[in-house]
């Protein structure tokens, strides 16, 4: 029941105003709407989903300072949609399960890329040394083994900045090593 859209480039940002206009109003008035930045870091919602969210006027006015910083709010502390980092804990509570299938995602990427002659590319977060389950390495080790990685892919596993680093690099060799028989992928 919600449009999400992720990857949105984070120089959008700069244009909240209209992005307001476009997603509060006609079609969309009524779509909760999700555009997730490119960066990692940052999101806008629409006005159903600030609702949803309990992200108000009054929840700004009771923010101390150093959690207002994560929202986008305009000199009477009316939201405008924006929010980062820790924002985005008050959105994720009202958010619907994402279910992905994530063999037909990997097989309609790869072929995407291809038919654009690409034929390599770094991914950027393949997922944390956190995580138990990896859904994107485990994806492309299926694809490989099933010769449907016609790509070389390069992945960067994200590491707990606040974790001790030998603790890190131990958790990064097992992964490297669970995926070493995947031709097409390295870590």
């Amino acid at each position: 029941d919600f449009l999400v859209i992720d990857g949105i480039n984070i120089s959008t940002w700069s244009n909240i105003t209209t992005i307001q206009k476009i997603f509060n109003e006609n079609d969309f008035a009524a779509i909760p709407v999700v555009l997730r930045g490119s960066d990692g870091h940052t999101e806008w919602v629409n006005n159903i989903v600030l609702q949803k969210a309990g992200i108000n006027k009054n929840f700004i006015t009771q923010l101390d300072a150093d959690a207002k910083k994560f929202y986008g709010f305009d000199e009477s502390n009316e939201p405008n949609g924006f929010i980062a980092d820790d924002g985005f804990e008050q959105v994720d509570k009202i958010m619907p399960e994402e279910k992905i299938d994530w063999m037909k995602s990997g097989e309609e990427a790869v072929a995407y890329n291809n038919k654009l002659g690409i034929t390599a590319w770094l991914d950027p977060s393949a997922g944390s040394t956190e995580e138990k389950e990896n859904n994107h390495l485990d994806t492309y080790a299926t694809l490989s083994r099933q010769h449907k990685l016609t790509a070389h892919v390069a992945a960067t596993v994200v590491a707990n900045a606040d974790g001790d680093a030998a603790t890190q690099i131990l958790k990064l060799k097992s992964v490297q090593k669970k995926y070493a028989e995947a031709k097409g992928l390295s870590i």
